[in-house]
Formats: C-alpha cells, sequence, structure tokens
C-alpha cells in the first residue's frame, strides 16, 4: 500500500478534523482514522468530497482525504451536515465497498437526516451540493 505523507494541516484544519472524527465516533461509534480531513479553498461547485485510491489487484479502496469546501459553507448548521454527508460516505466505503448514492447511503443519510426534499419534485435529495 501507498503511504501518504503527512498532511501539512492549519489549525482551522485541525478543528475541523476533531469536529469529523467526534462526529464519526458519535454516529457509528468507531474511530474515524483519517488524517487528512482539511477544508480547501480550490472546491467552488461541491460542499465536500473523500478522495481515495483503489488498489485493483485487490480491489481495495483506501481513502485518502476528506475534504470540505471553505468558500460555500456559511454556517454552523450546514458545516455538520456537510461533514456528516461525507462521514457516511467513509463508512459506506469501508464498511460496504459502497461508492456513491447507493442503498446503504440512502439508508444512512435518512437515520441521520441527511437529505432534503426537492420543492419543485417532491423526491428525496441525497447529493453532495
Amino acid at each position: 500500500m501507498i503511504k501518504a505523507k503527512t498532511p501539512k494541516l492549519t489549525s482551522k484544519d485541525l478543528e475541523l478534523k476533531k469536529l469529523a472524527e467526534n462526529l464519526y465516533r458519535e454516529m457509528f461509534g468507531k474511530d474515524l482514522n483519517l488524517d487528512n480531513v482539511k477544508f480547501n479553498s480550490r472546491i467552488s461547485r461541491k460542499l465536500g468530497y473523500v478522495k481515495g485510491i483503489k488498489y485493483y489487484k485487490t480491489q481495495h479502496f483506501e481513502i485518502m482525504e476528506l475534504g470540505i469546501s471553505d468558500k460555500l459553507i456559511d454556517d454552523m448548521d450546514r458545516l455538520i451536515k456537510v461533514i456528516k454527508h461525507e462521514l457516511i460516505h467513509v463508512y459506506c466505503i469501508r464498511e460496504y465497498g459502497e461508492h456513491g448514492h447507493g442503498y446503504y447511503f440512502k439508508k444512512l443519510s435518512m437515520k441521520f437526516k441527511i437529505h432534503y426534499v426537492n420543492n419543485y419534485t417532491g423526491r428525496l435529495m441525497f447529493t453532495c451540493s
């Protein structure tokens, strides 16, 4: 496996990492075990992301980074909702090998109330933006 460099995190990033670790433990009863949790000022089209590496020989997916846009998030409630959304992705990848907004993601999003109703269609929405 590739060993990632230890990321250089700002004090703001360290606060975000601590918040993410606490939320993950609260939500799933497990440790997050992810060093690279940070704000990313370069992303402007989505609120957050989970980045990883897939090893094709073993089909193992290793999560390398969880990023949150600091340009698009303007209050604490929205920040927590976005972090929880990305943590559900982390959990689904680790526990079920599920990427994207599949069955387990939607089930956990309903459990933790990380979804919204589209006012035009009335459908439940689970997207990252």
